[in-house]
């Protein structure tokens, strides 16, 4: 992303948005739709959102070493973005990454963005939360009534759903969303009884109109 295009990001996130710890870099042609999705979830939820960096390399090794591949899944991401707010944890904040990562074939890639909302615990907030991240993601693009949500699975989410949308006369798998398991939210420094997570994860090429 040039000069030009993080000074108009941060213009427009300035009204209702933390100071951005990082930008989104390398995605050329996609930082219009990112700013677009983010913008919309934390207005879903009337929260502010902080950009963060996340690298597309990470450790092969078990131990999290050894030579660095490029990510496949940003979903692995979630117990970063949380860890950077363990010292002071907001009262509620959108998180917002996006990278690069590998696809079949080998030299193919795919552009990613991962939302994580990071908030206090309140009965009946995940049956609200979820749906609320996805209407907002889907509105600024114009794809209302175009989506559906099934049941699907991740290691880091509980209550895991599919995000699909209409592609011609069927249905293409997008993304995936859930809530954070407070295994991750302790693994991240975090208080499981004082926060509550949830996790959008988008793919952009998959997105109908976004490739």
């Amino acid at each position: 992303m040039g000069v030009n295009a993080q000074a108009r990001l941060a213009r427009e996130q300035a009204p209702r948005s933390v100071a951005p710890a990082g930008t989104v870099a390398g995605l050329d042609g996609y930082s219009e739709w990112i700013s677009a999705v983010h913008g919309g979830v934390a207005g879903a939820l009337g929260c502010g959102r902080q950009l963060l960096p996340i690298g597309p390399w990470q450790g092969s090794g078990p131990d999290g070493h050894g030579p660095p591949r490029l990510r496949t899944e940003l979903l692995g991401a979630v117990d970063e973005l949380l860890a950077s707010q363990a010292l002071d944890p907001p009262q509620a904040r959108l998180l917002v990454a996006a990278v690069t990562v590998a696809a079949a074939p080998p030299t193919a890639r795919l552009c990613q963005l991962l939302l994580v909302y990071l908030g206090e615990p309140a009965v009946g907030r995940a049956a609200y939360i979820l749906p609320a991240m996805v209407a907002g993601a889907v509105a600024p693009l114009g794809l209302r009534g175009q989506y559906r949500l099934l049941p699907g699975a991740a290691p880091s989410l509980e209550d895991a759903m599919r995000l699909e949308f209409r592609d011609g006369e069927g249905w293409s798998p997008a993304g995936l969303c859930g809530v954070v398991t407070s295994g991750s939210l302790e693994g991240a420094g975090l208080d499981a009884d004082r926060h509550v997570a949830f996790a959008l994860r988008l793919t952009m090429e998959r997105v109908p109109g976004r490739h």
